[in-house]
């Protein structure tokens, strides 16, 4: 399961299936770029009526959270809301990184929510494992699905089938990222 939300747009539900007979029954909602600013009151309420709604197994952020300070109140309310649940786990996108690293940083700290950082996390759900990373490392522990978060690559290659790859920055015209 997928949240897209664009830039100028209201977010949208699509559903993708992964297969796995260990993870089966397993949900992953992914929201990224949500640039929140200070007209996003009603696109957050949205937001948190939709995840409670699907009731994801994880959730995975994929950064560009906010696009002005004013913005921040309207994530701490959804990272507030998503401190309740369990397997959250969050990237930087680029405009993280370059205006407001700190505050998204405190923020994800404040509401004890993982934030990845060349890193990577372990999940046991059902009778799998699942490990998330914001990386291409090539050595991972044991697994059953590797789900691999990015903001803005150059390109991505996925030719393992036990990786999911969740893919922010919809900014990237079709030709800039290849996926397989």
């Amino acid at each position: 399961m997928k949240l897209e939300l664009g830039h100028k747009s209201n977010f949208i539900v699509r559903e993708e299936v992964f297969q796995n007979s260990n993870l089966d029954g397993v949900s992953i909602a992914f929201l990224s770029d949500l640039h929140l600013n200070k007209s996003s009151s009603i696109k957050v309420k949205n937001l948190i009526s939709s995840i409670n709604e699907i009731n994801p197994d994880i959730i995975l952020l994929g950064g560009d959270y906010i696009d002005s300070s004013t913005g921040l109140k309207y994530f701490q309310e959804l990272l507030e809301f998503l401190s309740s649940r369990k397997n959250v786990i969050g990237i930087l996108g680029n405009h993280d990184i370059f205006r407001r690293k700190k505050m998204i940083t405190n923020s994800f700290s404040e509401f004890g929510i993982s934030l990845l950082e060349k890193s990577s996390l372990g999940l046991n759900l059902l009778q799998g494992k699942i490990i998330v990373c914001d990386s291409s490392e090539s050595q991972i522990e044991k697994h059953d699905l590797i789900i691999r978060l990015f903001h803005k690559p150059k390109r991505v290659i996925n030719e393992k089938s036990d990786e999911l790859i969740a893919v922010s920055y919809t900014h990237l015209r079709a030709h800039e990222t290849s996926l397989h």
